[in-house]
């Protein structure tokens, strides 16, 4: 028997926000792009279609069973760990409007959402036909420049219970979930200096400890732009080769 692949899951999306921000699942995998990568309008975007209960396409994990050293030599992993493959922009981004009060800008293409709002009496009570159904009535709600402690519970709902799915890629070695980031994001947007970073992926750790380093913050004239498109990492990758394989 071939043993299985992949795993599938449904969640709620303030359940997997919740698993995501309580640490179950990480995002900071050392070849993984940073966040913030998404545009103002991609995001308003985003938060629209969890809002509206549409489809957001499915999250990516890899479950980490093993490692290597820096001579390639594999071991096996002391706990498994989940690690986000493809969708941490897609989770910052519901994570921040969800749990960090993340405002909708102003300039939405699209912007006025409909539902439908349960009607009560003077008492507070809940209205009934005579067939005995809830009296609703429909409602528009404009989205410009809201948070979701803006939103009216209806479409507060809407967005807890829109389901995601999570799709394990099950028993991978630390290689095999660099390979996979690089193969799921191929579709847009990794830049040169991104892709460098999955090809290094067994001094990935250390470089990113040494992009913390305050020679980046105190000593070069680095902008968090380049930051975000990883001109760090690649600088640290560039230099070590320069110190020790000129030649090469």
């Amino acid at each position: 028997m071939v043993d299985k692949k992949i795993r599938e899951e449904k969640y709620g999306l303030k359940d997997l926000l919740e698993i995501i921000f309580d640490g179950d699942v990480r995002t900071d995998w050392c070849v993984q792009r940073s966040t913030e990568q998404l545009k103002p309008a991609m995001m308003n975007d985003l938060i629209f279609t969890a809002i509206d209960g549409d489809h957001i396409p499915e999250i990516i994990l890899g479950e980490q069973t093993s490692d290597e050293d820096w001579f390639g030599t594999p071991y096996m992993v002391d706990e498994k760990q989940l690690w986000v493959i493809d969708g941490c922009q897609r989770l910052s981004v519901l994570t921040s409007f969800r749990f960090g009060n993340y405002r909708l800008t102003k300039n939405m293409s699209e912007y006025t959402i409909t539902y439908r709002e349960k009607q009560k009496d003077d008492d507070g009570r809940l209205i009934k036909n005579f067939n005995g159904q809830y009296v609703s009535v429909e409602k528009t709600f404009d989205l410009r420049g809201k948070s979701f402690d803006d939103l009216p519970p209806e479409l507060q709902k809407s967005f807890d219970n829109n389901q995601m799915c999570l799709v394990t890629h099950l028993n991978c070695s630390s290689s095999r979930i660099s390979n996979l980031i690089r193969r799921y994001n191929n579709h847009v947007a990794m830049n040169p200096s991104q892709i460098l970073l999955t090809h290094v992926s067994k001094f990935g750790r250390k470089i990113r400890e040494l992009m913390e380093h305050s020679f980046f913050k105190e000593s070069g004239l680095f902008t968090q732009s380049e930051k975000k498109r990883g001109i760090y990492e690649r600088i640290i990758c560039e230099s070590i080769m320069e110190i020790f394989h000129l030649e090469q």
